[in-house]
């Protein structure tokens, strides 16, 4: 019997009683029903020490961790269960009583995680395209060195140093070398009005993860530069960066879907 039926069953005995008695449902529950204005009180459990378990769980839980999320499925999943994956959002939700193609289901017990981005990624994605000054520029890439593959760090170090020699000189004119680097000619501010010419890397590679606890991937990046008021602005452009972020998360989704043993499926759900 039905919980509705149940109640419409007790509310007409309290109609139709002269005083309030006990019913007993099937379930086991207890309720004493009164009469006239229909009044429904449960005494099964007078105390409250035995909860009545729901019928089906509803649960949203959020998960910092993807491996958190894998383990979470593992242990609650059912043969509905499906993963749904935004790319847009990086975000990662597990239906686990989703529906099935013969029986419709609740859809009410779910967990997610929200990919975070690693602090390397924001630091050069927070510098990507951002013309600053030579001193600004070596600074970064001093304090950030330990991100960068190629070139080594001794020729990087020796380019900085050269740029930073020059920070106080005017800026005439760049010229390509035969190798990945630029040859930057600088004519000095003194009486004497000498040039000179440093040599720095036009490309550099990158090794940063790009979410929070994954693996480290590499990431190309160009250097840039203009002058401006006879002064050289320096920048780095990142490449393909949108690009290098799908292919990872399309990557840790096949991971969730191989650990589960779940089917990922790209896109949101209401």
């Amino acid at each position: 019997m039905s919980e509705d039926k149940s109640v419409t069953e007790i509310a007409g005995l309290a109609r139709a009683a002269t005083k309030p008695h006990e019913v007993k449902l099937a379930d086991g529950r207890v309720f004493i029903a009164s009469a006239g204005e229909v009044t429904l009180k449960e005494v099964s459990d007078e105390h409250g020490l035995m909860l009545t378990k729901p019928r089906y769980i509803t649960q949203m839980v959020n998960l910092q961790y993807v491996k958190s999320l894998v383990d979470y499925v593992v242990d609650f999943k059912r043969p509905g269960t499906v993963i749904f994956a935004d790319m847009k959002t990086n975000r990662i939700d597990a239906m686990i009583d989703y529906h099935t193609p013969d029986q419709a289901d609740h859809v009410r017990h779910r967990a997610h995680t929200q990919l975070q981005h690693s602090e390397e990624w924001k630091v050069w994605n927070g510098f990507n395209q951002k013309y600053v000054s030579q001193l600004e520029f070596c600074r970064f890439l001093e304090e950030n060195a330990d991100d960068i593959i190629t070139p080594q760090a001794g020729d990087l170090q020796d380019a900085i140093k050269d740029i930073r020699s020059t920070d106080k000189k005017e800026f005439t004119g760049s010229v390509k070398t035969s190798s990945d680097a630029e040859d930057f000619s600088f004519e000095a501010t003194n009486d004497s009005r000498t040039k000179s010419g440093i040599e720095i890397p036009t490309k550099f590679t990158l090794s940063i993860p790009v979410y929070f606890g994954e693996e480290v991937v590499p990431v190309k990046a160009f250097l840039r530069h203009r002058p401006e008021g006879g002064k050289l602005l320096m920048a780095l452009s990142l490449n393909r960066v949108e690009f290098v972020r799908q292919t990872e998360f399309m990557r840790i989704v096949g991971e969730v879907a191989e650990q589960t043993g779940c089917p990922c499926l790209y896109g949101t759900i209401g």
